[in-house]
């Protein structure tokens, strides 16, 4: 739990679980110590050995936590995993009543909403009615806060109060203001997230808190400070800021993310271990104090804030010149050249020069006369010569064929071996931070903080650099470094 104020702002490194399951992340919640992850491809538990797959069935669009389960609001329907069963079982609803989101009470009270209306489920019982204080129609979400129980619908927020009826608390609302997320409630308020940021509701009076982060996924209330797990990453707000209940507080402040979480929030909870968030680049707990259960990164989400290893080996191989696409183009050219014509061409100049020159004499009346004729002729020649032959002979022979075949086992063994190598650095600074994460010794950090900068050090050799840039959040716009010629 936050010890601190300190910790409760996160001005502690965050500590990360190792390995996410597959899909994108939607929703997380605890039952019992057991962290469940929902994701576009399924439902995934924690367990020692990383991350079961408890349903693989389709998109996960909620989770809510029971007494004796977990709610699941999926694309094919609602489901409950409850313990001892290996699978979730189908939950009956009305005729297409798709559900959108679910809840559950400090009472045991199941809530679900769908494109039908909202529907619930007494505190003991095994069938869900639909709520009569709700218009018929889609509710778009429902969440509990405290004893009260908020449900998103038609532009509108609605309230019901333990023992009431539902009642419009907020009319005529804006698209991002209504599409309830979650909800958390301290000592006189109770603070509701939608996508553009926060009401507050104190003493009957809602107000709207604009925090600049983009869009709002989830909200936590840790002590005296609210989480955001918003667009551009895990937000603390100190409840001081906001002033006392019954005043108003800024409409619009911009908040600052935490630097040590990376990449957009899409869900975060409050654990035995400490504040949990989901996010895109993994699973962060902040607030703990030690590890808990299977292996944790300390510092750095599960690649170390270094790129996932599929694009690290494409900017490896790019910077090396291995890409598998520079012998594609080769063996294309091979097989091609017998259709490629031999161009011969040939250039001549003739050049001839002539010249004639005749005398002659006459006499005539006692008086002698010379004649003189002479003439010049030149004389000068161009020729070009241009030939396209083709050899289909060529098409037949196999030569090129059989180099480029050469070609591309080599470069293939060249480029394991280049693999190999890389995988084993980052697997081995993998393993650094991780002991790294349980090290206490000042000396033993020392060592192993500098044996990781020694490994990021060969990946940026191999990387020409574009490891550390993107550790950094540095990298170019081009994802693939390239050496110049010498």
């Amino acid at each position: 739990m936050m010890r601190s104020r300190q910790a409760a702002l996160g001005w502690l490194a965050p500590i990360w679980l190792v390995g996410m399951p597959p899909g994108e992340p939607v929703a997380l919640v605890e039952h019992e110590g057991t962290i469940l992850l929902g994701t576009t491809r399924g439902l995934f538990r924690e367990d020692g050995a990383g991350w079961g797959s408890v349903s693989s069935g389709g998109s996960v669009r909620d989770l809510a936590a029971l007494e004796g389960g977990t709610l699941v609001a999926a694309a094919g329907g609602l489901y409950e995993w409850s313990d001892g069963e290996t699978a979730p079982h189908a939950v009956p609803l009305a005729a297409g009543a798709r559900v959108r989101s679910v809840a559950a009470g400090q009472d045991g009270v199941a809530w679900a909403a769908t494109e039908v209306g909202l529907f619930v489920r007494p505190a003991g019982g095994t069938r869900f009615f639909r709520e009569r204080g709700l218009p018929v129609g889609e509710v778009r979400a429902v969440r509990t806060a405290g004893t009260d129980v908020w449900a998103a619908a038609r532009g509108t927020l609605w309230r019901k109060r333990k023992g009431g009826e539902f009642e419009p608390v907020l009319r005529a609302l804006d698209p991002g203001w209504w599409e309830l997320c979650d909800s958390a409630v301290s000592q006189r308020s109770t603070y509701l997230c939608v996508p553009r940021g926060l009401w507050r509701v104190a003493e009957g009076r809602p107000t709207a808190i604009d925090p600049a982060v983009g869009l709002v996924r989830g909200l936590v209330l840790a002590g005296d400070v609210l989480w955001l797990a918003a667009e551009r990453g895990l937000v603390p707000l100190p409840l001081e800021d906001f002033g006392a209940p019954g005043t108003d507080p800024p409409p619009a402040r911009v908040a600052s993310p935490t630097p040590d979480v990376e990449g957009a929030a899409v869900d975060l909870i409050l654990t035995q271990r400490g504040l949990m968030a989901a996010t895109h680049r993994g699973i962060a707990v902040l607030g703990a104090t030690e590890p808990v259960g299977r292996p944790l990164l300390y510092g750095s989400p599960p690649s170390g804030g270094a790129p996932d290893l599929k694009t690290l080996h494409r900017a490896v191989l790019g910077f090396q010149q291995l890409l598998p696409e520079r012998l594609t183009r080769v063996e294309r050219r091979a097989r091609n050249f017998g259709l490629l014509p031999e161009l011969r061409t040939n250039f001549s100049i003739q050049r001839s020069r002539a010249r004639d020159r005749e005398q002659d004499q006459s006499w005539s009346s006692g008086a002698v006369r010379d004649l003189q004729d002479s003439a010049a002729e030149r004389e000068r020649e161009f020729e070009v010569e241009v030939q396209l032959i083709w050899d289909f002979g060529r098409l037949a022979r196999p030569d090129e064929a059989i180099d480029a075949s050469r070609e591309r086992r080599a470069l293939i063994e060249l480029r394991d071996q280049v693999l190999d190598r890389v995988n084993r650095l980052y697997f081995e600074r993998l393993r650094v931070l991780s002991k790294l994460a349980r090290a206490t010794a000042p000396t033993a950090r020392a060592e192993l903080g500098l044996r990781a900068n020694e490994l990021e050090g060969g990946l940026d050799a191999w990387s020409g650099g574009f490891f550390s840039r993107s550790v950094r959040g540095r990298s170019s716009d081009s994802p693939l470094p390239t050496r110049s010629r010498p």
